[in-house]
């Protein structure tokens, strides 16, 4: 395999992760958010909790 095709591949590689990785942050995100709202319905949310 060239330089080139070798590149293209290892972008290939490198783009599928980056989505992967945005995917599982996401999910993070929403979690903590879902988390803070608990928090705020439940009524016992303290300063420094956020």
């Amino acid at each position: 395999m060239n330089n080139q095709a070798k590149s293209i591949t290892q972008n290939s590689k490198n783009i599928s992760q980056n989505k992967s990785n945005t995917q599982k942050s996401n999910a993070g995100l929403v979690e903590l958010e879902l988390e803070d709202l608990d928090k705020v319905v439940g009524g016992k949310l303290e300063s420094g909790d956020l």
